[in-house]
């Protein structure tokens, strides 16, 4: 109840329809609107949509699921039309802090990761993120960063991971 801000991983699209489901994966998720009052009981504020199911649903799914949240005001960021607005931090001031919220992932096939020129999801790309953290505007700012990585079923970062987590941080 004291929370200044709730956030979850949302791993799933919030698709109005299975015209666009990807047939190709093992698993593929969906969650129902109704669904979203969940989101709404628990006080969720922010949702984590750089992930390796968002996309599920294809860009029809992107769509609803962006639409979705927004008619219920649930905040999110990781995923968008093109790269540039998969990347753009959701900035939220609480306690007079600016805090700048992204989400990317590291996990799925290319063809889910946003393009120029195509819809999806943020991927994990170390130069971006860095560049984005040091842009002069977000200096002030209190940089908070979902990464959506892993290897399934494994307790362990890889090597690669752990060094990528030392570059952001420094």
């Amino acid at each position: 109840q004291e929370a200044d801000l709730r956030m979850v991983n949302l791993e799933t699209p919030i698709a109005n329809s299975e015209e666009e489901m990807d047939e190709t994966k093992s698993y593929v998720f969906n969650a129902k609107i109704e669904d979203i009052s969940l989101l709404k009981k628990i006080n969720i504020d922010l949702v984590f949509l750089g992930n390796n199911h968002s996309m599920d649903y294809g860009k029809k799914g992107l769509e609803d699921t962006l639409e979705n949240l927004k008619k219920e005001n649930i905040l999110f960021v990781g995923m968008g039309k093109n790269l540039k607005e998969a990347f753009l931090p959701n900035q939220i001031k609480i306690r007079n802090q600016s805090i700048n919220i992204i989400s990317v992932s590291n996990i799925g096939e290319s063809r889910l990761f946003a393009t120029e020129t195509k819809p999806g999801v943020a991927p994990l790309q170390i130069n971006r993120l860095k560049k984005i953290l040091n842009e002069k505007e977000n200096q002030d700012k209190i940089q908070l960063l979902s990464t959506h990585w892993g290897v399934e079923y494994s307790p362990e970062p890889t090597k690669q991971q752990i060094k990528q987590a030392h570059d952001l941080i420094n």
